[in-house]
């Protein structure tokens, strides 16, 4: 059996015998607690927290995750459904009662790198800690007004709004590209939660690469 599921458990009716009782026993929840620390062993506030089922092998990346509730109503198979989430006190604990099981636990903040870990929930009660990377931010600003208007009208008809069709695409060296981060209307942008490293950075407006590409940049 999965941590939790929102389908029906499956059983058989034979019409040739005796009546029988169908007895479903539902595991109570387990008061789960999970502390978010950084490097030097200080709490992290304000951290997202999220307890997440896995229905394959591969650990969630940073995708946005539909409830278990509402997994059966999506059209495909998903991969990963959204158990619960809470936010860290400012002790950086984020409490639960979760689902006793494997599961995996997502932690994701401004300030730090986002973190996944796989735990395990089990009665009397489980406590898990977490330690997170601390994040860069890379700021960054189109200079010319006459680039960002001439980028705006290529970008025209977009069926997203302005500031989306005008977006900065971020790539590590050695991976692949982050979702598209859109440029303000006074040309600055912002990229956050990024580990150090190198990346490449470049302009997408509408359904278009552009051409027009900044350095390597390396964020310490």
């Amino acid at each position: 059996p999965t941590l939790a599921s929102s389908s029906a458990v499956p059983f058989e009716v034979h019409a040739t015998a005796a009546p029988a009782e169908l007895l479903i026993t539902l595991a109570a929840p387990v008061a789960t607690s999970v502390k978010v620390v950084n490097a030097a062993g200080e709490p992290m506030a304000g951290s997202t927290v999220e307890l997440i089922q896995s229905f394959q092998a591969d650990p969630p990346g940073t995708e946005q995750l539909l409830p278990l509730r509402k997994c059966d109503e999506a059209r495909g198979n998903a991969k990963h459904a959204l158990l619960m989430q809470n936010t860290t006190a400012p002790d950086g604990n984020a409490q639960f009662a979760a689902p006793p099981g494997d599961c995996y636990v997502r932690v994701t903040g401004v300030d730090h790198v986002v973190k996944v870990q796989r735990i395990q929930i089990a009665n009397p009660a489980t406590h898990v800690l977490v330690t997170v990377e601390a994040a860069a931010t890379l700021h960054g600003v189109i200079m010319s007004p006459a680039a960002l208007a001439q980028l705006r009208a290529l970008s025209h008809g977009a069926p997203q709004s302005d500031e989306a069709a005008v977006a900065v695409i971020v790539r590590p060296e050695d991976g692949d590209a982050l979702p598209p981060v859109p440029v303000n209307q006074d040309g600055t942008f912002t990229v956050g939660s990024l580990p150090t490293g190198r990346y490449d950075v470049s302009l997408r407006y509408w359904l278009h690469t552009g051409s027009v590409r900044a350095d390597t940049v390396t964020l310490k």
